[in-house]
């Protein structure tokens, strides 16, 4: 069924096509390549921030000139080697090993519930995840039979309620009580899908023993933008986007270093340090949101050579929405909603993704290479 077509949508250029076992030497020698320019960066003739756009630009150019003709290939492609990138450019790659850089790439899948020391080294964070080690491994297995029983949801109770052609969707008027519900359960289905990566999460942690994060938190309860991004969608690329975003270069969050001696005043006493403006921390919280809608449209462009900007659109317009809750909820205010109060909330964030999700949807129920892929889970 043709639906109907969007305000933009630029076609990119044929690209070329590789195997997935050439696409994967051809990112690994580009992520190695990036470390050992990172490393050495002082010997360069560039600024911090030329380096880092260089790389940025590279990393946004290879998901769009090589690809494979397989379209989960390349999601992949253009996701995982992007995270790598952007983590090592916000690391201290000369005061850090190389065992140290992987354990930071790693460190994203950790349970933000672990307690470890005040300014820890990688190394302190895993020597204290693996401290319980027999529980860590019987919540794996929890986390197993969660991942299955969303597959299992999905499948056979949530598919039957769907129609055979996702894009369909799209036909009926954006306010309709359809366009409405479908947006919702395709919404589910994106949750149950990405969900099951808790499947592999689980393995890994009963494995290792070590706790890992839930990728998901309960979204449907989710009472507001803020508590949906911020505590219950996607936590490992939220964890992911917050770090590039909100680390210094340096990566003082996540590494221990030696500090310079703070500035003395007048009266011989240690100036405190400055906390970031109200500004600053709304424009990199704006900033987060950014990324994430350039980051969606970079998967779809690779996959289909169609650029919408619809995702980025979306995410730009949610940023907005949380940065307005996070300016009125002040004092009294800032406080969860409980009770009654909560439930309608609840119901009004249902209502507010019920009408902004299918821009955010559009582009992956319209294009036949994202639709097929989604009818295949």
């Amino acid at each position: 069924m043709q639906s109907p077509p969007t305000h933009i949508e630029i076609t990119l250029p044929e690209p070329f096509y590789l195997s997935p076992l050439a696409l994967s030497c051809l990112y690994t020698a580009v992520i190695g390549l990036d470390y050992i320019v990172l490393l050495n960066e002082k010997k360069l003739p560039l600024t911090s921030t030329q380096l880092r756009l260089v790389i940025t630009a590279i990393h946004i150019a290879l998901p769009l000139i090589f690809i494979t003709h397989s379209v989960k290939y390349n999601l992949f492609f253009a996701g995982l080697p992007w995270a790598v990138a952007s983590l090592t450019a916000c690391l201290p790659l000369d005061e850090i090993t190389l065992s140290d850089w992987v354990l930071a790439q790693s460190s994203v899948l950790l349970d933000p519930s672990v307690s470890v020391p005040s300014n820890p080294t990688i190394k302190e964070i895993y020597n204290t995840a693996t401290s319980q080690t027999l529980a860590t491994r019987i919540h794996g297995i929890a986390k197993i039979g969660r991942g299955m029983a969303k597959l299992v949801i999905m499948k056979y109770i949530l598919d039957p309620f769907l129609p055979a052609d996702p894009s369909s969707v799209l036909l009926f008027p954006w306010f309709s009580k359809t366009s409405l519900v479908l947006t919702i359960l395709f919404g589910m289905k994106a949750y149950l899908t990405i969900g099951a990566v808790d499947i592999g999460l689980g393995f890994m942690q009963f494995v290792l023993g070590i706790p890992l994060v839930d990728i998901f938190n309960s979204p449907i309860l989710a009472h507001s933008p803020k508590d949906f991004w911020g505590r219950r969608w996607n936590m490992i690329v939220r964890n992911h986007l917050h770090r590039v975003v909100f680390l210094s270069k340096k990566g003082k969050k996540i590494h221990e270093k030696k500090q310079d001696d703070p500035p003395v005043g007048d009266n011989g006493l240690p100036i405190p340090a400055q906390p970031p403006s109200v500004l600053a921390r709304n424009l990199r919280g704006l900033m987060v949101f950014f990324v994430s809608g350039a980051f969606h449209e970079l998967l779809i462009m690779s996959a289909c050579r169609r650029m919408t900007l619809e995702n980025l659109l979306f995410f730009c317009i949610q940023g907005v929405f949380t940065l307005i809750e996070v300016t009125i909820r002040k004092g009294s205010l800032k406080k969860d909603p409980t009770g009654w109060r909560r439930a309608g909330f609840i119901l009004l964030h249902i209502v507010l993704m019920s009408i902004m999700g299918r821009l955010f949807l559009g582009p992956f129920l319209r294009y036949e290479c994202l639709y097929n892929l989604l009818l295949d889970i």
